[in-house]
């Protein structure tokens, strides 16, 4: 469980997709810590999910882990009902976190399905999302949070090109439900990690990639996913009532190189 921290989120109630593991888990739990209620999303791992929900209770906080693939209307619908009955009809928070990098393959070679279905967990699945979530999302302090990706400006691998065109996307479809969204005095943000230490390097880095990817970072180092709650906390926060269809870039200064 993630250490308590100064922002007040009691009473608010929030969805994370892709909860299970990795950032989503990290957010999760941090979001509880801070006095929030959270559904915890996932769409396999049902033990991990619950080990997530487990922690958050074993802290005093109150979870709830819904089973949804997140890239299909079917599920998202089905997760929204449990949200509803959930939240009492109220959703103070939504971070879209599920996706993730798929099977590499050159543009030459992809297969089509291998592209749709990256676009659909990485991109379709926060407009499904975002969409269900309209109504229920207060006027005046609803959030909504996005997580992209350093791919969405670096084009990422070669391999890669249909998770940065998703990420890419979804940077934009930010900025976007902002200019739709700030009338109602809701901001929507979205956070761009670099080379964070989950499981997609865990199981598919090698140490001298790894090695090489700390040499690029001007810290010297990789993330962990922890180093995301603190502005995901901040952008939940009423503090940031005035920043909306923002990237932000968490990536050690990455980006500069």
């Amino acid at each position: 469980m993630s250490r308590k921290l100064s922002i007040d989120l009691s009473g608010a109630n929030a969805l994370v997709t892709g909860a299970s593991r990795g950032i989503g888990r990290a957010i999760a739990e941090g979001l509880a810590a801070s006095g929030a209620r959270v559904v915890v999303n996932y769409r396999q791992n049902v033990a991990a999910a619950t080990e997530v929900v487990d922690t958050i209770k074993a802290a005093g906080g109150e979870a709830w882990a819904v089973q949804a693939d997140v890239g299909t209307k079917r599920d998202v619908e089905t997760l929204f009902r449990a949200v509803r009955e959930h939240c009492e009809e109220r959703l103070d928070i939504l971070v879209n976190n599920a996706g993730g990098p798929g099977d590499r393959h050159l543009v030459g070679t992809m297969p089509e399905e291998v592209w749709d279905r990256c676009i659909d967990v990485n991109l379709k699945s926060v407009f499904l999302c975002t969409q269900a979530a309209w109504d229920l999302l207060p006027d005046n302090s609803g959030r909504v949070i996005n997580i992209t990706s350093i791919s969405a400006r670096s084009g990422g691998p070669p391999g890669g090109s249909h998770y940065s065109a998703a990420k890419a996307g979804l940077s934009n479809f930010t900025r976007a439900c902002a200019k739709e969204l700030a009338p109602r005095g809701i901001t929507v943000n979205a956070i761009a990690p670099g080379v964070i230490y989950t499981d997609i390097h865990k199981l598919g880095t090698s140490p001298e990639q790894l090695a090489e990817l700390k040499e690029r970072t001007p810290l010297g180092m990789v993330g962990e996913a922890t180093d995301l709650v603190g502005t995901t906390l901040l952008l939940c926060s009423a503090d940031s009532g005035f920043m909306t269809g923002e990237i932000i870039e968490i990536n050690g200064g990455m980006l500069m190189n």
